[in-house]
């Protein structure tokens, strides 16, 4: 598996959502006061950065801990590569509109749901001896 996933997806992710969170920040002030201008808040990459690099890294330390404890032999690389493929997904849903965000917003929750537990559920269950 590609190692790199988790760090170019995390980034790619992190740095969308700075970018969107400044023009949406932007586009409110500009809606209440029209002599708005343009500034960016290097604050939004900071809280951005923390919640996407924390999330990718802690829950899938959590799930192969957890895993470990029940007498599985996965791999930590692997489960941080997978979970990073699978945050691909919400670079998309960023970027939606209206209507489609809500479509969007389904799509990226049974796709993720889909590729997790699929994954996720070979390993548990050959701990248990149901897939041998």
């Amino acid at each position: 598996m590609y190692r790199y996933g988790l760090i170019w997806i995390s980034t790619t992710l992190v740095f969308v959502l700075a970018s969107l969170g400044n023009l949406a920040t932007f586009l409110m002030q500009k809606h209440a006061d029209n002599s708005t201008s343009w500034s960016f808040d290097v604050s939004y990459v900071n809280v951005a950065a923390c919640s996407i690099y924390g999330y990718a890294i802690v829950v899938p330390l959590a799930y192969y801990f957890f895993l470990q404890y029940m007498g599985s032999n996965a791999s930590l690389i692997r489960f941080w590569c997978l979970w990073g493929y699978s945050l691909t997904i919400f670079i998309m849903s960023s970027v939606s509109f209206c209507f489609l965000q809500y479509v969007n917003c389904t799509g990226v929750q049974i796709f993720i749901l889909q590729t997790i537990l699929h994954n996720y559920l070979y390993h548990t269950c050959s701990v248990w001896g149901m897939w041998a």
